[in-house]
């Protein structure tokens, strides 16, 4: 069981379909991994720069771009001031983004 553990960890799988898959809890996977010690997996949802990708995306996605960069950033759960600092970092990165529409000149 535990050989099977590590294979679904290490190729990715949740704890939650390890449990699945094993038969138990996801409880029971989550306390097993942690005692065995392996290697902690960083949710890239959770993560800053994920999260300001879905941002641009949800930006991109709406007609005509008519969604504002607060409210873009709410609904991704993404702090105002890392927005805004990420944000003016974007648009720094380019001249013109096709995707979105935005003509910016240096």
């Amino acid at each position: 069981m535990l050989d099977r553990l590590r294979e679904m960890w290490e190729d990715g799988k949740t704890a939650s379909e390890c449990a699945r898959a094993l038969g138990t809890t996801r409880s029971s996977v989550c306390g097993k991994v942690n005692r065995l010690g392996f290697t902690k997996r960083q949710n890239p949802v959770t993560t800053d720069a994920a999260k300001f990708e879905r941002m641009v995306d949800l930006i991109a996605d709406q007609p005509d771009n008519h969604i504002p960069i607060l409210e873009a950033a709410r609904r991704v759960s993404l702090k105002r001031d890392v927005a805004w600092r990420m944000w003016y970092q974007f648009i720094q990165s380019f001249a013109y983004h096709p995707e979105i529409g935005l003509e910016l000149y240096p």
